[in-house]
């Protein structure tokens, strides 16, 4: 899986941002992951709808988890930030990752594996599937 390091909190993030006016939640997981680390995703199937409770300053929201397939091993090797506000990009598997992940992060990560497996769509509130 790819990861982003922020350089603004401690833990693994996964591409993605917050959806511009009139923009799609497939077009806007796009603009991110091409802002964040330059690469141009094909068409992706979404995986993971979930709601976010909304905490401090932050509203609750809604994430879209999409799949963006898989990088060949020369652009897995050549990926390297291109936000100034992230130090870093990691390819691990889910299992190496969980340490590294806010729980949420780490159970919404764990529904999009399993849509992934199973082939559907998966629901789930604070990265708990209903």
């Amino acid at each position: 899986m790819l990861f982003v390091v922020p350089g603004y909190k401690p833990f693994l993030d996964i591409p993605g941002g917050i959806a511009e006016a009139d923009e799609s939640p497939r077009e806007a997981c796009r603009r991110e992951v091409r802002e964040e680390t330059g690469l141009e995703l094909p068409a992706m199937r979404l995986l993971v709808v979930d709601w976010i409770p909304g905490h401090g300053v932050w509203p609750d929201g809604i994430m879209f988890i999409f799949d963006g397939g898989q990088l060949d091993e020369q652009t897995a090797t050549s990926l390297a930030p291109t936000d100034p506000e992230l130090t870093g990009v990691r390819l691990l598997r889910y299992e190496d990752a969980v340490p590294l992940l806010r729980p949420s992060m780490a159970r919404r990560l764990r529904s999009a594996l399993d849509a992934l497996d199973q082939g559907e769509v998966r629901y789930a509130e604070f990265g708990r599937a209903k």
